[in-house]
């Protein structure tokens, strides 16, 4: 089809333009790379090169004679303003970030559950980036906040001008929905971030200067900043190595906003950390896997997850494995304390997340490439897991859990059938509450999963999107994607613009499961 060649022409032409010069040993370096300008993201260099290559691909895609009629379907469907608006569950309201034709930087805005479960929401703006970067005259993106609990009605946004991984923090108050004056503020642009220790007390993993960041450019330091005394006078607990990739520490801290502790963490590389436990005045290395990692806190229960089997005395706990210990005897005898078995994965399973409500904890997993939801609880002395009544054949992931009670929603998805939200207050099976509109005509098309064989024997799976009863001799428009890298899966989605602008025209989708992700956990990731 021309316009799957015309964006593989662009694509082709603009690798080519940019390929570094080689250094003499095959290896490019960066005093080789004639393009390492392309890097001063604001040069007028930089974006006069950008603006030429635009042209030229445009000039490409518009050629197509289809491209007017195929852009206005996708931005229908981009633009459109009744998607599902997803929420955080906070204990004043339910929380949304909003972007939009009218509101392009977004809309931080709350509402509260029975406003939510209605078909035309009444939302109370809390913060507008857009009004805020007019005001100031900045470029501002929004990038999340990080509150007190349990309140969670102090804040420290954070905001990145442009767009850039650094940000800056500034404390807010959700009540009176304005920044706090002369409130905790890093103005300096810099990765990482805080964790609220109190009212009064932030601890802060940020670029303090000279020595404070590894070779990666993170920060390797933690320090304790009291409220209205200078950052510089903040007080350091921590120091990792210039050549992590980054180090920090952080809170222990249950569903009440307690804090039972603080831990540090070494990544010694992109997979594997080292953790610390503040034991007595010192700090005590954990007896942890270089790829385990704490995984959450319930019922009096401190879970790791481990990406390796991991050998405790006569104990082997397999790779992708969850593993809890009780935590008074972990704050007694931090590696010494007994560990249990909560979950470990059958063949083609993995874990994906998880999120906790007060008094429960759920784990979304894959089990070949399709979802399911556990709860697991802690009563007299055992593990108890139920799994949760959602569709099968599906995505599903926890949407939004609130600590503070057994409030839970679910997102479930596949590819032809719209998104739909699912909430339980924990007292019933979960119901839709939201669904997404249809995008295109489903009606017809079928999803099949298939495996293709690889040189050394190895099964990979993908997934078939096509119209029902298409002769597959290999004549097919067919768009194949897929990724393969940092244990990330390709999971089944509505397809939404796809099923619109090319299955409804015939086309053939196909989603592929390679080795690097995590469709079947760690190990699939590393076999790569």
């Amino acid at each position: 089809m021309k316009l799957a060649s015309a964006l593989a022409i662009a694509t082709a032409m603009t690798i080519a333009s940019t390929t570094p010069v080689a250094a003499q040993d095959g290896i490019p370096g960066p005093e080789q790379d004639s393009y390492i300008w392309l890097e001063e993201a604001r040069s007028d260099k930089a974006l006069d090169w950008v603006r030429a290559e635009n042209e030229r691909t445009m000039e490409l895609l518009a050629g197509d004679p289809r491209y007017d009629a195929v852009k206005a379907e996708a931005l229908a469907i981009y633009d459109s303003e009744d998607r599902i608006p997803y929420v955080t569950i906070r204990p004043d309201g339910l929380y949304n970030f909003w972007q939009d034709k009218q509101n392009p930087r977004g809309l931080v805005r709350r509402t509260t559950l029975e406003s939510y479960r209605s078909d035309n929401p009444q939302w109370e703006t809390v913060l507008d980036v857009d009004a805020l970067a007019e005001a100031e005259g900045r470029e501002w993106v929004y990038k999340g906040s990080t509150c007190l609990p349990p309140e969670d009605r102090l804040c420290m946004i954070a905001l990145s001008d442009g767009g850039e991984d650094a940000t800056v923090l500034r404390e807010f108050d959700m009540a009176t929905k304005s920044f706090v004056e002369g409130g905790f503020v890093l103005d300096e642009k810099s990765q990482g971030g805080i964790e609220w220790i109190d009212a009064d007390t932030l601890l802060v993993g940020r670029d303090f200067g000279e020595g404070t960041l590894t070779e990666s450019q993170y920060p390797r330091t933690a320090r304790i900043w009291k409220r209205g005394t200078p950052i510089e006078q903040a007080e350091e607990i921590w120091r990792g190595e210039e050549a992590d990739v980054w180090s920090g520490a952080a809170l222990l801290r249950d569903h009440t906003g307690e804090v039972h502790g603080t831990y540090a963490f070494r990544a010694v590389s992109f997979h594997e950390t080292e953790y610390f436990w503040q034991h007595d005045g010192e700090w005590l290395r954990l007896e942890l896997p270089l790829k385990a990692s704490p995984y959450g806190l319930i019922d009096g229960q401190l879970l790791f997850s481990t990406d390796v089997d991991w050998e405790v005395g006569d104990q082997t706990f397999p790779a992708d494995a969850l593993v809890s210990v009780d935590l008074e005897q972990f704050k007694t005898d931090p590696n010494g304390a007994p560990k249990t078995l909560v979950w470990a994965p059958q063949d083609k399973q993995t874990k994906q997340g998880a999120a906790n409500t007060a008094e429960s904890l759920y784990v979304s997993l894959l089990d070949n490439v399709r979802g399911r939801v556990l709860k697991f609880d802690h009563v007299d002395g055992e593990w108890v897991s139920s799994e949760i009544e959602l569709p099968d054949n599906s995505t599903l992931d926890v949407a939004a859990a609130s600590e503070g009670s057994d409030e839970i929603m679910y997102s479930v998805t596949d590819f032809l059938t719209p998104s739909r939200l699912y909430y339980s207050d924990g007292s019933g099976a979960p119901e839709v509450i939201k669904t997404s509109p249809s995008y295109f005509d489903a009606e017809g098309m079928e999803v099949e999963q298939y495996e293709a064989t690889s040189a050394d024997g190895t099964k990979i799976p993908y997934f078939l999107v096509k119209p029902e009863g298409m002769v597959m001799d290999g004549s097919n428009p067919t768009l194949l994607t897929g990724y393969g890298g940092f244990q990330v899966p390709r999971l089944p989605s509505y397809l939404g613009s796809i099923g619109k602008i090319w299955l409804e025209r015939g086309g053939a989708y196909i989603l592929g499961n390679m080795r690097g992700g995590g469709e079947f956990g760690p190990g699939w990731h590393q076999s790569a």
